[in-house]
C-alpha cells in the first residue's frame, strides 16, 4: 500500500511539472506575440506621423493618450545635410523637429529584447533616458 502511494505521488509530481512547463511556455509565447504586435503598431504609427508631417508641415496637435508622444526635439541647422535633416523633419525656420514614442517590450521580439525603447523618424532604439522615480 505504501509503495502504491509513493508511485501515485511520483506520477502526480511528474504531471504537475509537465503542466507547469507547458503553462510557462504558453505564457512566454503569448508575451512574445504581444511584443511583436506592439512593434508592428509602433512602426505603423511612425509611418503615419511621418506622412502627417509631410502633408501638414507639422505634427498632430492632439495625440491619443495611448500614444506617449514626448516633446518634439529641436535640432539646429548644423544638422542639415543637403537640405534634409539627418535626425528629423526640417521646418521653414530652418530647425529640425522630431517625435519620440516611448514603449516597453515585456519579453522581446525579433532583434529587440526585453526593455524600454524609444522610436523616432530615424530608428527604434533602447531608451537611455533616466527613469522617473529612480
Amino acid at each position: 500500500m505504501q509503495r502504491r502511494t509513493w508511485e501515485l505521488a511520483g506520477i502526480f509530481l511528474i504531471l504537475a511539472a509537465v503542466v507547469v512547463t507547458v503553462f510557462f511556455a504558453q505564457r512566454a509565447k503569448a508575451l512574445e506575440e504581444r511584443d511583436r504586435m506592439t512593434l508592428e503598431d509602433i512602426k505603423d504609427i511612425r509611418v503615419a506621423l511621418q506622412e502627417y508631417y509631410v502633408a501638414h508641415q507639422r505634427f498632430p496637435e492632439e495625440i491619443p493618450p495611448e500614444i506617449q508622444l514626448e516633446q518634439r526635439f529641436d535640432y539646429q541647422c548644423a544638422e542639415l545635410i543637403g537640405g534634409a535633416c539627418t535626425k528629423g523633419f526640417c521646418t521653414d525656420e530652418g530647425v529640425c523637429t522630431d517625435y519620440a514614442l516611448q514603449f516597453t517590450l515585456a519579453y522581446g521580439s525579433g532583434q529587440y529584447g526585453k526593455g524600454e525603447y524609444a522610436a523616432n523618424k530615424q530608428s527604434i532604439s533602447l531608451d537611455t533616458r533616466p527613469q522617473k522615480g529612480l
